[in-house]
C-alpha cells in the first residue's frame, strides 16, 4: 500500500468487461465511482474511462467481484463479467 493511503484496507483491481462511457453500456465513471464508495469501497480511483476500478477493502476478491458486478447491474442496468485480483497479484503479471 502507498504511504499516502490513510486506511488499512489490502488494494484490489476491478476489471469490467463490456464497460463504455458513451453509447450501450453506458457507465459513467465518476457515477461509478460514487456508487461503490457508497457500498463501501475505500479511495475508489478509475483508470481513464476503461472501466478498470482501484480501490481498497477488507473484503475478500470473490466477495468483491459480486458487490462490484452488484452496483454495476443495480447503479447501470449493465451486466459486467467483474474480475477482481489484489494490487500484489496485478504487480506480478
Amino acid at each position: 500500500m502507498s504511504p499516502d493511503n490513510s486506511d488499512s484496507s489490502d488494494r484490489f483491481v476491478a476489471l469490467l468487461r463490456g464497460i463504455n462511457v458513451g453509447g450501450r453500456n453506458k457507465v459513467p465513471m465518476a457515477e461509478l465511482r460514487s456508487a461503490l464508495t457508497e457500498r463501501g469501497l475505500s479511495d475508489v480511483r478509475t483508470y481513464i474511462q476503461s472501466g478498470n476500478v482501484v480501490f481498497g477493502s477488507d473484503l475478500e476478491p470473490a466477495g468483491l467481484e459480486v458487490l462490484v458486478a452488484d452496483v454495476v447491474r443495480s447503479s447501470f442496468g449493465v451486466e459486467s463479467p467483474t474480475v477482481v485480483r489484489s494490487a500484489a497479484d496485478m504487480r506480478a503479471v
